[in-house]
């Protein structure tokens, strides 16, 4: 936990958590940036890290999609972890996001990949995210924003360490 202290709320107890995101519609660095700005606006949360930004290969689609710009964010927020999945998902919503089929291309995905020491696994949210340790486009910008992040058993250095990288590629938005 950190502290945040504000003049008008007293002392408030945040919670730091972990956000992907990724856009391969459009303007996809504008996308993310919007995605990042609206993030940042949400009540009681501030985005404290934001890791490079990467560009990779589409991931178990379907059908032929443009390459995606992906980063990770790191947040202190005050939100209740159902509370900032919905807002990220209206966020989605607000930057013209449409869930046609699974895989389809998005102008913005946002996942909530770790929040605080959070352990979860209900229909709707699973912390932290089942599938984060094995894919590059997250392990690598996740590796930015916090090189030494370990979570129960799982040393994220240890899979970013291991994971194949040569889908994975630096790139200036």
């Amino acid at each position: 936990m950190w502290r945040y202290e504000s003049q008008e709320k007293g002392v408030i107890l945040l919670t730091e958590a972990a956000l992907s995101l990724g856009s391969n519609m459009g303007d996809r660095c504008q996308n993310i940036k919007n995605a990042i700005k609206a993030i940042d606006n949400l009540p009681e949360t501030k985005v404290v890290k934001i890791s490079n930004y990467y560009e990779t290969e589409p991931f178990g689609v379907p059908d032929k999609q443009e390459r995606y710009i992906n980063c990770c964010l790191k947040i202190s927020t005050n939100l209740e972890p159902l509370v900032l999945l919905e807002s990220c998902l209206e966020i989605e919503k607000k930057l013209g996001r449409t869930r046609q089929y699974r895989f389809c291309p998005r102008t913005i995905d946002i996942d909530l990949l770790i929040y605080g020491h959070e352990l979860r696994n209900e229909k709707n949210l699973t912390l932290p995210h089942p599938r984060l340790k094995e894919r590059a486009f997250v392990l690598a910008p996740l590796n930015d924003i916090s090189q030494n992040m370990v979570f129960g058993n799982i040393n994220f250095k240890q899979n970013y360490k291991s994971c194949d990288l040569s889908t994975v590629r630096p790139i200036d938005c």
